[in-house]
């Protein structure tokens, strides 16, 4: 009896073993390394030929892990004495830049070669920005008037005016070379979301092949999503209450879009959230994009090669591997979702599960055995 009691017992050993090493392996994230810091360095020179000192507000936000750092470089205490800004960062990553200060309408902030402030890769070695303020130009007025003119066709005036004040929000991010990378992920899954526009829509692969990757957005987020949320068949775990909604169904884009713009992000969030209400209200989403029309030709339209050969520098496709890398994570557990997960998961292991039972099963047979045993002992 002792030794099937042990044999028993060296089998559970085994099997828990097992199962913690395929847990650590499966459900913890290894980084692969140690967290590095690096130093950053703010140089600012006022070229504005006027008196300008203002605080300026500086966000770094890494956009694999989300994590931003905030900083304020004031005109008495830096810029203005020329005594340079000093941050610490994690480094071996790479951040979206955001520079927020009251009169950003009258002046902005270049690279002294007089480029676009966007991004930067922090390396070990640390970084050091060396910027210019300058009065603004022209350059956002004529981003403005490249946007496409559209129309909406919709009969439900709440629709109307939701969908309406979203596209005000957000339609310049079609021409902005700042959302390139976000919109470039959806011309990487231009061909496989194609499929569900012709099953839920009724439409052809090559009309939506035909869209620009800005439509092809909209009618992804604001409505095929959601079509396929719904016949994935699992409505409680997507559409149970509004914390499901947000955090299974729109917190990745929303939290992507954070990165670029908070303007944008909450205009999002805003027409979602109505979006919610609509589903729950009619169990379909609303089809904002079926009244939805570009007036001009597309190829009036200035070109939208998201793909170029001649696309800048490593930073962008730095930024959008790992976009690409979240959006993929994403497409997986949209088509399965967490409780098809779990079945699969079981269904690969239903011998090490049955194992398991017997052998519980047998273990607790023998301490009820040993356990009477020592009763009837103990009385005799």
């Amino acid at each position: 009896m002792k030794r099937v009691f042990s044999l028993l017992m060296l089998f559970l050993l085994l099997m828990t073993s097992v199962n913690f090493v395929y847990g650590t392996e499966t459900d913890i994230p290894l980084t692969g390394k140690e967290l590095v810091y690096c130093t950053v360095v703010f140089n600012i020179t006022d070229k504005t030929g006027q008196s300008f000192n203002e605080d300026i507000n500086v966000t770094l936000t890494d956009i694999s892990m989300g994590k931003t750092y905030y900083c304020t470089i004031k005109h008495e205490e830096h810029y203005g004495k020329q005594i340079p800004y000093v941050l610490e960062v994690q480094a071996n990553t790479t951040y979206k830049i955001s520079i927020h200060f009251n009169q950003s309408d009258k002046f902005m902030l270049v690279n002294s070669d007089g480029s676009e402030i966007k991004s930067f890769h922090a390396t070990e070695s640390g970084y050091t920005f060396n910027w210019d303020i300058v009065a603004s130009d022209s350059k956002t007025e004529d981003a403005a008037a490249a946007n496409s003119e559209f129309e909406i066709n919709i009969e439900d005036e709440e629709a109307y005016t939701v969908f309406n004040n979203f596209l005000n929000k957000i339609k310049h991010i079609e021409y902005s070379e700042d959302w390139k990378p976000f919109l470039r992920i959806y011309d990487v899954y231009s061909k496989s979301r194609a499929v569900k526009y012709v099953e839920y829509c009724g439409g052809t692969q090559e009309e939506w092949l035909e869209m620009t990757t800005f439509e092809q957005f909209l009618w992804y987020e604001l409505y095929l999503r959601q079509r396929s949320y719904l016949a994935v068949g699992q409505y409680d775990y997507f559409f149970g209450s509004e914390e499901k909604f947000l955090g299974q169904n729109i917190n990745t884009i929303y939290g992507t879009m954070k990165n670029y713009g908070e303007e944008e992000a909450e205009a999002f969030k805003e027409i979602m959230l109505w979006q919610y209400n609509y589903i729950k209200a009619n169990g379909e989403p609303y089809n904002f994009m079926a009244g939805f029309h570009y007036l001009k030709a597309k190829e009036e339209l200035p070109s939208n090669d998201l793909n170029s050969d001649n696309e800048e520098v490593s930073v962008q496709d730095t930024e959008t591997e790992e976009i690409e890398e979240n959006e993929n994570n994403e497409e997986v557990s949209e088509e399965k979702g967490i409780w098809t997960d779990v079945i699969i998961k079981l269904k690969e292991n239903t011998f090490s599960i049955i194992l398991l039972f017997i052998l519980l099963c047998g273990l607790g047979i023998v301490m009820f055995i040993k356990n009477r045993r020592n009763i009837d002992a103990s009385e005799e």
